[in-house]
């Protein structure tokens, strides 16, 4: 009944909203965000990073102890999400979870090749792509077998129908039954939230589309912007159905859902960065749930085809993307958050302080010359 309703568009037709002014096109902020060298000899020069590890108990190189991530969730904070989009494999890694011992329905291998290189050139900026590259780019951009494999669940059998059985994909391209995904909700207090311009493509005019209440907001760019991260193996099972995959991660506890959380702050991803070349749309929290779910395919394409019905067009959001090599522990933060199934928090080991604690640790004229410096307005 779930497929046949997606087939059918549960009754209605797979129709955007009427056409109006759209305000958050074109407002990406690129002068000055060009990708960077991660280090010039032995100097560091780029802001922690992600994705990175998130294991339990893990901390990064980058001494980020001033840069507390938002620990609550995002929408008390005033974020909405205003994209979601997903990666071949996961970008994080989580020991147990998905990492090196993971596996999947096909003969996909960790490797960074051309293609995966020009699909990512589109959606994520390339430093060095040139208007060929990009065109190339948008032209095999339904290929998902050309993008980069990131970290595989622990989870898939070759035995079990579940993970082996095709499912008959109505609105997404190139998805694969069995297959590891990281799903990637930016959220954003510049956002043209509770409208009907909420959702972008690309997922940068939506976080960016009302820059200028950043400064007088008061808030950092770690406090304003954030992404939701949470990796599933696609199951042909409807047991495994969650509907509304495209408002953000899925929390629900009694199933594990949303539960073991890891939150620091980090950058944007894509292959276009790796441990050489880094992003400079940092610092920005990360909230990555460590455990690997189940989700059903028919759940996936209900996102897709919800993706569909909204104003902006994202049809460049509707396939994998390629995912950006594990990063390395000189470029990642130190500045950890966990939350536990029990309730409990820790950052680092120790006990999280209160929000005025966190709050007097903030140098805030460092704070507002990084953002007078980094993101205009």
């Amino acid at each position: 009944p779930i497929k046949a309703a997606i087939e059918g568009g549960y009754g209605m037709s797979i129709a955007r909203p009427p056409p109006g002014e759209n305000p958050c096109a074109g407002m990406k902020l690129t002068e000055g965000f060009e990708n960077h060298q991660c280090k010039v000899g032995d100097v560091v020069q780029a802001l922690e990073q992600a994705g990175a590890n998130v294991t339990l108990g893990y901390s990064g190189g980058i001494n980020a102890t001033g840069r507390i991530p938002i620990t609550e969730p995002y929408w008390k904070e005033g974020l909405c999400p205003v994209n979601v989009h997903w990666h071949l494999g996961a970008e994080h890694y989580s020991k147990g979870e998905f990492d090196e011992n993971g596996s999947g329905p096909s003969s996909y291998r960790r490797q960074l090749s051309a293609a995966a290189t020009k699909d990512d050139a589109d959606t994520h900026a390339h430093a060095d792509a040139s208007a060929h590259a990009v065109e190339e780019a948008q032209g095999e951009r339904d290929l998902a077998g050309n993008a980069r494999l990131g970290f595989q669940c622990n989870l898939y059998s070759s035995t079990d129908p579940k993970y082996n059985e095709p499912y008959d994909w109505n609105h997404c391209i190139g998805m694969e039954v069995g297959q590891t995904y990281e799903v990637h909700w930016p959220h954003s207090h510049l956002g043209d939230c509770e409208t009907v311009n909420q959702y972008q493509t690309p997922f940068y005019d939506g976080v960016f589309c009302n820059v200028g209440l950043l400064g007088p907001s008061g808030r950092t760019t770690w406090e304003a912007i954030g992404v939701h991260s949470q990796v599933f193996v696609i199951v042909n099972d409807e047991t495994k159905y969650y509907p509304d995959l495209i408002k953000g991660m899925v929390v629900d506890p009694p199933n594990g859902l949303g539960v073991e959380l890891t939150k620091y702050t980090g950058s944007t991803t894509g292959t276009s960065r790796n441990n050489e070349i880094c992003s400079k749309y940092a610092p920005i929290t990360w909230h990555v749930d460590r455990t690997c779910h189940e989700v059903s395919a028919s759940s996936f394409d209900k996102m897709c085809a919800d993706m569909k019905t909204q104003r902006d067009d994202m049809s460049d959001d509707l396939y994998a993307h390629g995912a950006r090599e594990l990063v390395a522990d000189f470029i990642a933060a130190n500045n950890q958050v966990f939350e536990t199934g029990s309730g409990g928090r820790k950052m680092r080991g120790g006990a999280l302080k209160s929000k005025k604690e966190l709050g007097e640790m903030l140098d805030h004229a460092v704070n507002k010359a990084y953002i007078a410096e980094n993101f205009q307005y």
